[in-house]
């Protein structure tokens, strides 16, 4: 257990200006750090970014998968349209980034006192995975960031412009990548706890909890069209972690749904057809996905995983039991477990990426629940 005069050592330092300063040091030192070792990278994905990019700039939106890229093609476009290089993307990522860390903070802050905010910030700063996606041309760097921001503009807007500005990024966050569909979800399950909401009458509030599943529902059948027959073909080669990395043998007598039936019920029928084998597939991908560890990291990058990671896990856990359930915790609470769905229904990548939106709310409880068990007392 820390002491009495250490855990007042340190929340007298986490409400001091040297703590800001120390962790701006930090960030710049994590950004400096990444790109040495990373360097600016074009991934093979970035072509189609590009390719949309030059689509949009000639009047011509995409229409295929790469639609619901189109937020992070369209920042690319108005970059080309400029005259300048696709790299200067990274930039914007970089103050996305660092604004996403100074609203942690504030969020942090707010919701479980200076210690919290200190703890939350450091640990965002302080995983080095979050920093290295921040210098590829890819869309989960700014996809993490926006998330962040836009809650927070969304949580503390007053008036009509604000409101405005707030439903412009939520918009755009949407489109960076097609989960951004589970985003808006959350959200709307977060306003489902707003004050005015809870004051309503039940009835209401049910009818508005059926009116926003209609709406997800409809908007992820029409999302699955593009990706439904890969998701079909990787269950049928027992997929674990895309692409086509397996620890299971597929049955012999799987069932496979007629192309013919609509794309969410086609995917359902799967389900249903063969519910073993795929909860099986679902448990496992998806303790891959909060795992983190892969089997072809090495012994020490797994080892630093578990060391770091599943403590933190520990302690989100207590923090999220620590709080009252309110707009922002049931934001929190859908949008992870929506994440760890959707991966269980898909796959896992290769370089775990996949985790990374969900961090930063898992290090927001993290630091509650650190703080609250050894600086705080509220």
């Amino acid at each position: 257990m820390i002491s009495p005069q250490a855990s007042g050592a340190f929340k007298a330092f986490a409400e001091s200006k040297a703590s800001s300063l120390l962790l701006i040091l930090l960030w710049l030192l994590a950004q400096l750090i990444a790109y040495l070792l990373f360097g600016i990278q074009t991934p093979v994905d970035t072509k189609e970014y590009m390719t949309d990019a030059l689509s949009i700039s000639s009047g011509a939106w995409p229409s295929d998968h790469t639609f619901w890229y189109s937020g992070y093609s369209s920042l690319l476009a108005l970059i080309h349209w400029f005259g300048a290089p696709y790299e200067v993307i990274i930039w914007i990522q970089l103050m996305a980034s660092a604004l996403a860390a100074a609203t942690l903070y504030r969020l942090a802050q707010l919701w479980g006192g200076e210690s919290s905010a200190f703890i939350a910030t450091l640990l965002y700063i302080g995983w080095l995975e979050i920093h290295q996606w921040t210098m590829i041309l890819y869309t989960d760097s700014l996809f993490t960031s926006l998330i962040i921001l836009s809650v927070y503009a969304i949580y503390f807007s007053h008036h009509h412009l604000q409101y405005l500005g707030a439903f412009i990024l939520i918009l755009l966050t949407a489109f960076i990548r097609p989960v951004g569909a589970l985003f808006l979800v959350s959200l709307l399950s977060a306003m489902l706890f707003h004050s005015s909401v809870k004051t309503t009458p039940v009835p209401y509030r049910i009818g508005i909890g059926l009116i926003v599943l209609a709406g997800f529902l409809i908007l992820l059948n029409f999302i699955l069209r593009d990706y439904v027959s890969s998701f079909i073909n990787s269950y049928s080669q027992a997929e674990i972690i895309y692409p086509g990395r397996s620890i299971l043998t597929p049955p012999k007598s799987l069932e496979i749904p007629d192309t013919d039936l609509q794309p969410l019920v086609r995917l359902v029928s799967f389900m249903v057809y063969n519910p073993l084998y795929f909860l099986q597939l679902s448990l496992i991908k998806g303790l891959l996905y909060l795992g983190h560890v892969k089997p072809y990291f090495s012994i020490i990058h797994n080892l630093i995983i578990v060391l770091s990671l599943y403590p933190i896990y520990y302690f989100s856990i207590r923090g999220w039991k620590s709080v009252k359930m309110n707009p922002l915790k049931a934001f929190i609470t859908v949008f992870i477990s929506s994440q760890i769905l959707m991966i269980s229904f898909t796959s896992e990548n290769w370089d775990g990426r996949f985790l990374l939106p969900v961090l930063p709310w898992i290090f927001l409880m993290a630091s509650i629940g650190l703080s609250r068990s050894f600086f705080e007392s509220e």
